[in-house]
């Protein structure tokens, strides 16, 4: 009884090999798929980053996204930029005031020197550099989306001191992928 039981079951092991065998001879000898190709994908990323040094306060994207062109991306801590651009308005605006009174006083012959004046001048037109690039230095704390694109990865998390010129976000924007 147990020798039948044996060659029952030799036989049935048989026939499930053979018919495996078959259906696997089948399945591989189809021809190739007609429409693929062999290559791969490259892309160029666009790495944005800004070019001073700060904590990252917010994050705006995430990987995976979608953004288009001028969409934030990230803000860096700016407390001492806006502090920087306040203190140098308050300088225009006294310097405003001196010129305002420099331009009285050089009308009125020996109210003041030509010297004087063109000081007062001079020191006006500095305060106006100085609000520039305080304003030029609080906008680059903030970056936008240079190119509208997938967000292919983020270097750094909320939190995270991000040095000067260190890229934050990486895009990849559809015309720079290509297929090889």
């Amino acid at each position: 009884m147990i020798g039948r039981g044996i060659n029952l079951f030799s036989k049935l092991f048989f026939c499930i090999f053979c018919i495996t065998a078959v259906f696997l001879t089948c399945v591989s000898c189809s021809g190739p798929v007609p429409n693929r190709v062999q290559g791969y994908v490259e892309g160029e990323f666009v790495y944005v980053a800004s070019p001073l040094a700060g904590a990252l306060e917010r994050l705006y994207v995430r990987r995976g996204s979608q953004v288009k062109t001028g969409d934030p991306l990230f803000a860096l801590e700016s407390t001492s930029e806006r502090d920087i651009r306040n203190q140098a308005q308050a300088a225009l605006t006294l310097s405003d005031r001196d010129l305002a009174r420099q331009e009285k006083l050089i009308r009125i012959p020996g109210g003041t020197s030509r010297q004087d004046y063109d000081r007062t001048l001079s020191a006006r037109d500095q305060d106006r550099q100085r609000v520039a690039k305080a304003e030029w230095d609080l906008s680059q704390k903030r970056q936008s989306a240079p190119k509208e694109g997938l967000v292919f990865d983020t270097l750094y998390r909320e939190g995270e001191w991000v040095a000067a010129g260190r890229p934050v976000v990486m895009l990849l924007p559809p015309e720079n992928v290509k297929v090889r």
